[in-house]
């Protein structure tokens, strides 16, 4: 079991050198983006109470600040509470955002990973897993550009 290390650009950088167009005025916020797989958006600005500013701020932290790399690290080193509290964190995380597809994932994965029943099935799940992190970073950035 191997996790590729996923790069991401460092939030010390600014939004500039992300690619992240900034945030407009009220009066000129940006059309609505429309649902995907991946990102339940209009769920995910409910959960912000409308503050687009907010949510679009939170989810760009989630593409600089994530445990994904820790969780792969612990699943290898068969740190496997570690690795459980990376993946609960993640839930979380995902959830809040609604990041439907990863969230879904996560939530598996952390059951599996939770009870130590299926350690097999969660090291299994990791391919398929870091797929889809890969994927809703990119549809986070393709949002935020």
């Amino acid at each position: 079991m191997q996790c590729e290390k996923v790069t991401i650009p460092s939030a010390d950088k600014g939004d500039a050198a992300l690619g992240i167009k900034p945030m407009a005025k009220e009066a000129e916020m940006m059309e609505p983006y429309q649902n995907t797989e991946w990102i339940q958006y209009d769920e995910g600005l409910r959960r912000f109470a409308g503050r687009e500013d907010l949510y679009r701020k939170y989810l760009l932290k989630f593409t600089v600040i994530s445990d994904f790399d820790a969780l792969c690290a612990a699943m290898q080193d068969r740190r496997y509470a570690d690795a459980f509290r990376y993946a609960h964190s993640l839930k979380g995380n995902a959830g809040n955002l609604s990041l439907s597809r990863l969230y879904a994932q996560m939530q598996t994965i952390t059951e599996l990973l939770r009870s130590a029943a299926d350690i097999d099935g969660a090291i299994r799940m990791l391919p398929a897993l870091q797929e889809d992190y890969r994927k809703t970073i990119s549809e986070i950035k393709q949002l935020l550009t």
